[in-house]
């Protein structure tokens, strides 16, 4: 769609303007399909919705789209149940109640929790941050495998984040330019927010990490490769 709109800009000599993605997102759980039948293909769990939302941004950023918000950031419960018959014969079951970083807070299912993509979105941003957005340098997308680099603006540091869209493949660190790397799962490894929540887990221990040398080993959770020296201590 990018390239098509791209396309459309230029062949009317608009094309530097910029493109925003205003309702970007999908969901966790298992909405019904009658009440969204676009947008629902089978249930998703929280590690699933955590990882499409780093590989959504990520291969939106790589693509100029200039700004992408998520549809909402808390789950629509009792203050939004859908859209037309759904809305009286099947509350909280439209998509829309699903999307959301944090589910229920109105605590209306008793599970009222932040999501894992809650904090992938955190640990995204924290990783990121001052990064040159004009500069992004798409390393693959063949096979499966997707792989960026970001540059931080002020250090001039790295970061990739890769991940393998066929569940599994692997990327050499040589192909990156570096010979050891710490590797940071962007999804937290739990089997879900509730979890994180009632085990009072810290952000710093939620991610599992570790430091790898000549390839990466890849699947569908995204992961931070971020370069090392040889002599690093884990």
């Amino acid at each position: 769609y990018v390239s098509k709109y791209n396309q459309v800009l230029k062949k009317h000599y608009i094309d530097q303007k910029s493109i925003w993605i205003t309702e970007y997102g999908t969901y966790s759980g298992d909405p019904l399909e009658k009440c969204s039948p676009s947008w629902v293909n089978g249930s998703q769990n929280e590690n699933e919705h955590a990882s499409e939302l780093i590989k959504r941004y990520i291969y939106g950023v790589s693509l100029n789209v200039d700004k992408m918000f998520w549809t909402g950031i808390y789950e629509w419960n009792q203050e939004y149940q859908g859209f037309g018959l759904c809305r009286v014969n099947n509350p909280y079951e439209h998509y829309f109640n699903y999307v959301g970083l944090i589910n229920t807070p109105t605590d209306a299912d008793n599970s009222s929790h932040k999501k894992l993509g809650y904090y992938s979105y955190k640990l995204m941003t924290d990783k990121l941050e001052g990064s040159d957005w004009d500069n992004i340098e798409t390393i693959q997308e063949s096979d499966g495998i997707y792989v960026y680099k970001f540059i931080n603006k002020e250090t001039s540091e790295p970061t990739w984040i890769a991940w393998s869209d066929s569940g599994s493949g692997r990327v050499s660190l040589s192909s990156l330019g570096i010979s050891s790397a710490k590797i940071t799962e962007a999804v937290p490894n739990h089997d879900s927010g509730l979890e994180i929540k009632n085990n009072s887990v810290t952000f710093e221990n939620m991610f599992k990490e570790s430091v790898v040398s000549n390839s990466v080993q890849l699947d569908n959770v995204p992961v931070f490769i971020e370069n090392v020296t040889a002599d690093y201590n884990f």
